[in-house]
């Protein structure tokens, strides 16, 4: 059953036009995480569907219901989706509890008071019951404004970037408890980020938006390995992008490292060659010392990330840190055509 329906929206602010054409659908239990650069519609995509801004044409449809149109919009409160900001919104002069309390105000006495201890032993605060916000950390006030949201017992969960003011580590542990959370009791989210790791941990599926469209929306093995156009592989932290020309002569793609051979593609003249990391391997050699240059090495604790040139075409390879050793070794650099995509710009 789908949750929420998103057809052919369209957003404009004066003339501006902020989300375009968009179309989606998002399952029960489904985390669909909308990942994009700054400035291109996130924000304004969950003001749609929570209903704080009208939207200029499309429809969104929640559990079959519509909810907004070109001439209709339904206030939020009715609306039964709730918000996780990046900044808390906790109520400062409540306790935990209140605040919890707050999301269910208009069920009866015992029913509010079983809930809110469910949600705090879900989010591990049941401890924390009288606390102030002020007395809580920042991980712990999040957790404590993701348990009003899953007490108010909602149809559906926006989170816009509700981790970006945690540090790293912190992030990580709540993306995972809040991923297991989300599963464990068949809650659809929205979950806006810029993070492509971040995307890649809470997502089933990704949509990557850029200038309003959605460029593309698929699970993360699938957006990595296949992106459809070079601002998908760019935005997901590719950079072994090859420009590559079609030979009539021989019917093969070619770029000045390899050749692909196949079937021209309907599509826009300029292409590119898409490199995933697993494409670009490193064999030991007995005669070839190096037959790239090292740009850079990069640190990544288990990973090393390489920085080369090969051919006056700069490339970046990560390997687990404890199976390269460039520099005590004889090393020549091959590629696996097969996990290589053409892609177009």
């Amino acid at each position: 059953m789908n949750i929420l329906q998103v057809s052919n929206l369209i957003h404009k602010y004066d003339k501006e036009t902020i989300l375009n054409d968009m179309n989606f659908t998002l399952k029960k239990g489904e985390i669909l995480c909308v990942l994009g650069p700054s400035g291109c519609g996130k924000t304004t995509l969950l003001n749609c569907i929570s209903g704080f801004v009208d939207i200029t044409g499309g429809k969104i449809t929640c559990k079959e219901q519509v909810v907004s149109e070109s001439n209709f919009t339904m206030p939020p409160e009715k609306r039964n989706v709730s918000l996780v900001f990046q900044d808390y919104a906790l109520f400062p002069h409540m306790s935990v509890k209140k605040n919890i309390q707050f999301a269910l105000r208009n069920k009866p006495k015992n029913y509010q008071e079983e809930k809110i201890v469910e949600v705090l032993k879900m989010v591990g605060l049941l401890e924390k019951i009288k606390n102030y916000p002020h007395e809580l950390s920042g991980g712990e006030q999040q957790r404590v404004a993701i348990a009003r949201s899953i007490a108010s017992g909602n149809d559906l969960l926006l989170l816009d970037e509700p981790f970006s003011n945690l540090d790293p580590n912190l992030r990580q542990e709540l993306r995972s408890e809040l991923r297991n959370l989300l599963k464990k009791n068949e809650i659809s989210a929205i979950f806006i980020t810029h993070d492509q790791y971040e995307a890649f941990d809470m997502a089933d599926r990704i949509a990557v938006l850029n200038k309003g469209k959605i460029e593309q929306i698929d699970s993360p093995r699938e957006l990595y390995q296949n992106p459809k156009n070079t601002f998908v592989a760019n935005f997901l932290g590719s950079k072994n992008l090859i420009k590559a020309i079609y030979d009539e002569n021989t019917s093969a793609y070619t770029c000045p490292l390899f050749s692909i051979p196949r079937e021209r593609i309907e599509m826009s003249e300029e292409v590119y060659f898409y490199l995933p990391n697993d494409a670009i391997q490193l064999k030991e050699s007995d005669f070839i010392n190096h037959d790239f240059e090292v740009l850079g090495e990069h640190f990544r604790g288990d990973n090393l990330e390489l920085e080369i040139k090969f051919r006056d075409i700069e490339m970046s390879i990560s390997r687990p840190a404890y199976a390269v050793n460039i520099r005590d070794k004889l090393l020549k650099l091959y590629f696996n055509t097969d996990l290589i995509k053409i892609i177009p710009v």
